[in-house]
C-alpha cells in the first residue's frame, strides 16, 4: 500500500491504493473491504478530494495520469 486518504464526509470511510494497481475502500468500523477496483498497468501513487464536493476523488498514478472518480456512484458506500 503507497496511498491513503479520508473522506470528510464520510468519516469511517478509508481509501488505499499502491504498486499493485488496487484502488480499496475500506470501511473501518467492520474493518474490511467495501469496494475494490483494478486499474491496470498503472500504480497508484496519490488520492485528494475535491475541497468543495468531497464525494469526487482523484487518483493520481506513477505514468502520470489521473483518474476522476464519483464516490456517489459506488453503492457500497451508501
Amino acid at each position: 500500500m503507497r496511498s491513503l486518504v479520508w473522506n470528510k464526509e464520510i468519516p469511517w470511510l478509508l481509501i488505499s491504493g499502491g504498486d499493485d494497481s488496487l484502488i480499496g475502500l475500506w470501511d473501518i468500523r467492520k474493518n474490511a473491504i467495501v469496494y475494490e477496483v483494478y486499474e491496470p498497468s498503472v500504480s497508484i501513487s496519490g488520492f485528494a478530494f475535491h475541497h468543495e464536493k468531497p464525494f469526487n476523488l482523484i487518483s493520481t498514478h506513477f505514468d502520470n495520469s489521473v483518474i476522476f472518480w464519483d464516490l456517489r456512484e459506488i453503492s457500497q458506500i451508501r
